[in-house]
């Protein structure tokens, strides 16, 4: 599992430990996130980038 932040745009939301499925992708409930190799500080540590694919 590691930590994320999911970005909009350039606004970033919702941060927290996921596992990655076989494409580097995180679903969280209905939507699902690429993870990219991008790194922010967040509160909880630094983060990797990730950016909304589908919902």
């Amino acid at each position: 599992m590691i930590l994320i932040v999911c970005r909009y745009g350039d606004h970033d939301g919702h941060v927290g430990r996921y596992q990655l499925d076989q494409d580097g992708c995180a679903e969280i409930g209905w939507q699902k996130y690429l993870v990219t190799s991008e790194e922010v500080e967040t509160s909880g540590g630094k983060a990797r980038v990730a950016r909304l694919i589908w919902d």
